[in-house]
């Protein structure tokens, strides 16, 4: 600031600037302020009523030209180019993402209609997750699910507003409770890094935590590293989540774990009718590894249904999580209404109908199978022997193309073009005039008032308050004009000006007490006025839809000073 400030602009070649250095001052922060960029500059225009009064009171003057010709509508303009571009290479990215694998060969051009195809698809399985979630939330609430979580009990987990376990990724699968939390124990040590499905912003008192068992494969080195309390550690979390068992059925003897960590309620989407007997010590490795025994029986004679099974009859339950453990009853065990549930149901099975009877969708899927086998089976001739070419070894190691492959490419498509759209709407309104709503709203509230007239014409109130430029000018002109200020002396006066000029603390101020207490007998009557006309404009603002807070704008006439200025 002072080396900008040093010599004359127009009659000096040369600023000179006498810097002292502390000898504490490290070179790379003295090279900083020396050669360093300057600080961005951030307009801070705003529209005023004494700004927009005095423009009216000017001949041929316009307030919208004023706030065109602004810095804060230059910095506006100056981000459209930019957002412009990104907008685009967004809109390139997703024209790049391939809804069905190349296998190391030229990516293919998928059709309109084939497009068209899988958005609609994708439309119905959206839909059908919705259904899911709404099911699973039936049986969240605590008098329903909380008398059946004793330890033991089976349960299927999935982070929150994710849907259903057959339909995205991030779920954990089957847990076993250990204990319930009630609500208020332990809430202060947890986290969204600790708690699964833990959110500090919404859960409260009253959330509900599990403590839980849950199947994983076991990383490269070994088992997973629990603390000393038998919860898995921090830096062990998400790796475990990425690793966490899926299905219903067991793996090689020796490949997976239980570890044990924190969940809230909101995170489970099933309850199984089975228990598990927690004998021993499940904190050591020894005790999990019983359990997880017990675990894999359980699924080695629950295997999962297949693809093909009927979903319109039994428990629907299991259709979300797909798994054929028993579940406890919605309607009987869990006492959920019975004509909710079976439209819920109703819905899904005929979405999921939609879904199986929609033929290009699943022949897009067959085509990229048929692609992936014949790239495999591809070979190059190179010399006087074959070898596998590029694609033949990409094939060969790509898994087995899904309908699930498909949708998930589509929602990353789906969602860059939705983020280049809303880019394109920051680019077009940067470029039209920033505050002119807020102008438009302003001059309403001035003619609601009386302060110019209908053609936009100051009236008398109006060129008072253009003589105002400090304080509220609407609230203190209505207050002179109504003759507040006459029966006072002039110590009265300046003690009620007061207000407007203390405005710190506002509401905060006069907080759990009556702010007719704070104000002395003989001005209480002229601060009743004040505050009569100050929620008037509020009103109006209200009204002309300007955001305000009519507690708060009264409030903020704060009257702690009016003492000082009288005694």
């Amino acid at each position: 600031q002072m080396s900008g400030r040093a010599g004359r602009r127009g009659k000096d070649d040369k600023g000179i600037v006498i810097q002292m250095l502390d000898e504490k001052m490290e070179p790379e922060v003295t090279k900083g302020m020396v050669y360093g960029l300057p600080d961005a500059l951030y307009s801070s225009y705003h529209v005023s009523y004494n700004m927009v009064l005095n423009m009216l009171r000017v001949e041929d003057a316009d307030p919208e030209t004023l706030l065109k010709a602004s810095f804060m509508q230059f910095q506006q303009e100056q981000q459209a180019p930019a957002l412009e571009i990104k907008a685009t290479e967004m809109l390139r990215e997703a024209e790049n993402v391939q809804l069905i694998p190349s296998y190391g060969a030229e990516p293919a051009t998928m059709d309109a209609a084939a497009l068209e195809a899988v958005g609609e698809y994708y439309s119905w399985w959206k839909l059908r997750s919705s259904v899911h979630s709404e099911l699973s939330s039936l049986i969240r609430s605590p008098e329903r699910c909380v008398p059946f979580l004793q330890p033991g009990r089976l349960v299927y987990l999935t982070l929150p507003n994710s849907g259903s376990g057959n339909d995205t990724q991030p779920c954990w699968g089957w847990a076993c409770v250990v204990s319930l939390l009630k609500p208020k124990a332990s809430l202060g040590a947890l986290s969204k890094d600790t708690c699964l499905g833990f959110n500090p912003e919404t859960s409260g008192d009253t959330e509900h935590i599990l403590h839980v068992l849950v199947e994983v494969v076991k990383p490269a080195g070994g088992h997973v590293p629990n603390a000393s309390n038998g919860l898995i550690d921090f830096e062990s979390y998400h790796d475990a989540r990425a690793r966490s068992v899926r299905n219903d059925t067991p793996l090689a003897s020796g490949s997976s774990e239980l570890i044990v960590f924190h969940a809230s309620l909101s995170c489970v989407v099933a309850l199984s009718a089975i228990r598990l007997q927690l004998g021993g010590d499940i904190k050591s490795q020894a005790g999990r590894d019983k359990l997880l025994k017990s675990l894999n029986e359980v699924k080695r004679r629950f295997p999962a249904p297949s693809a093909d099974a009927d979903s319109s009859s039994g428990n629907y339950y299991g259709v979300i999580t797909n798994s054929s453990l028993p579940l406890l009853e919605p309607i009987k065990d869990l006492g959920i209404d019975g004509g909710i549930y079976n439209a819920h149901v109703a819905r899904a099975v005929e979405l999921a109908a939609r879904m199986k009877g929609h033929r290009q969708f699943h022949e897009l899927v067959t085509e990229g199978n048929i692609a992936r086998e014949a790239a495999a089976n591809s070979t190059s001739t190179s010399g006087s022997g074959k070898k596998s070419s590029k694609s033949t070894k990409v094939a060969a190691a790509a898994p087995i193309l899904t309908s699930q492959d498909i949708l998930d490419q589509y929602a990353v498509k789906l969602e860059l073009i939705e983020t280049a759209k809303q880019i394109r709407v920051s680019a077009s309104e940067s470029q039209s005039i920033t505050m002119k709503v807020e102008l438009k709203k302003r001059m309403r509230i001035l003619r609601r008032v009386g302060y110019i007239s209908t053609a936009g014409v100051l009236e008398t109130k109006g060129r008072f308050a253009c003589e105002l430029n400090t304080g509220d000018e609407l609230v203190l002109t209505d207050m002179i004009f109504e003759g507040i200020f006459n029966a006072l002396t002039a110590e009265q006066c300046v003690a009620l000006l007061s207000c407007f000029v203390h405005r710190e603390g506002g509401s905060k101020a006069t907080e759990g007490k009556s702010i007719l207490s704070m104000v002395r007998e003989d001005l209480q009557g002229a601060y009743r006025q004040l505050q009569t006309i100050a929620r008037n404009v509020a009103k109006v603002s209200i009204d002309a839809k300007l955001v305000i807070d009519e507690e708060e704008y009264v409030n903020s006439f704060n009257p702690g000073k009016l003492a000082l200025f009288i005694d």
